[in-house]
């Protein structure tokens, strides 16, 4: 099976979509990040990323996802 048509198949849970908009609304609130939010966010991201073809983070997001993979002793680099 053709890879880019895999991409256009993922599906994402409810669970998950509602997981990472409440990751969101911690990153808003200051709030600390868990493994399951990281997650989360992670697997939006990646299903965007592969239609649009850049990562949807904000800037805050960002350094929040950094500070939370950081605290969990997670290194994380993304690749512009």
């Amino acid at each position: 099976m053709d890879q880019s048509n895999l991409a256009v198949n993922q599906i994402i849970s409810f669970d998950t979509l509602k997981t990472s908009a409440f990751a969101s609304a911690k990153i808003n609130l200051g709030n600390e990040l868990d493994m399951d939010d990281l997650g989360a966010l992670f697997a939006v991201n990646d299903y965007f990323q592969q239609r649009l073809g850049y990562s949807v983070f904000s800037s805050i997001e960002m350094a929040a996802i950094g500070d939370a993979l950081e605290k969990h002793g997670i290194m994380y680099l993304e690749a512009q």
